[in-house]
């Protein structure tokens, strides 16, 4: 099983992929949530682009280093679970758990370090939001975290109302985002043009 799993990696985790993408992309078609408001067939051109740029990317630098990892570390008795006499249930249980968990961390470090963030934010200055706007990321973050599969968590913006004694500066740091962010969701031309009581779009 392990060496079916190694030698058709490839095939595998595309045709998850794309089998989970279909299905997404046809319910968003047949029952979408808000109306899109740039053309379907450019952001889905654009962003699915990416998406096969970062996988030829990724192919180059790490070809099956995810898989081959796993399985060498199966056949040695690395980790805690290989340490282990558990049920194979609950193995699986607590790996999905853990697993989970690092993906949420690696997240959290792609919003958190600033370098990371230049490359991540593209999917977050998506106009629109589907299933293909979780899917773009580019190559540099994605070969940061090629030992463990990706998940976008979902983000959202907040608006608020600029208060006496608020800054760019300031505001970046409650909501954890870049100065640069704020200037570039708002349009704004100057940061002093900003005054007390502006409408601001924060992203997160």
């Amino acid at each position: 099983m392990t060496e079916f799993l190694v030698s058709h990696e490839a095939p595998i985790r595309l045709g998850f992929f794309f089998g989970v993408l279909a299905v997404m992309a046809a319910w968003g078609l047949l029952a979408p949530r808000r109306a899109p408001t740039v053309s379907k067939a450019l952001r889905w051109t654009s962003n699915l682009g990416i998406v096969v740029l970062n996988t030829v990317v990724l192919r180059l630098v790490f070809p099956v280093v995810a898989v081959g990892m796993a399985a060498l570390a199966a056949q040695r008795g690395w980790g805690l679970l290989n340490a282990m006499e558990l049920p194979f249930a609950l193995a699986v249980v607590i790996a999905v758990v853990a697993l989970d968990l690092a993906i949420y961390l690696q997240h959290v470090l792609f919003h958190a370090v600033p370098a990371l963030w230049r490359l991540h934010r593209m999917h977050h200055a998506d106009l629109d939001f589907d299933v293909t706007t979780g899917a773009v990321i580019v190559e540099a973050p994605t070969v940061v975290a090629v030992t463990a599969p990706r998940r976008q968590v979902p983000f959202s913006i907040d608006a608020i109302t600029f208060q006496p004694g608020d800054t760019l500066f300031s505001l970046s740091r409650r909501w954890s985002c870049s100065v640069e962010d704020i200037v570039s969701l708002n349009g704004l031309p100057d940061e002093r043009m900003i005054g007390v009581g502006l409408r601001l779009q924060i992203p997160r």
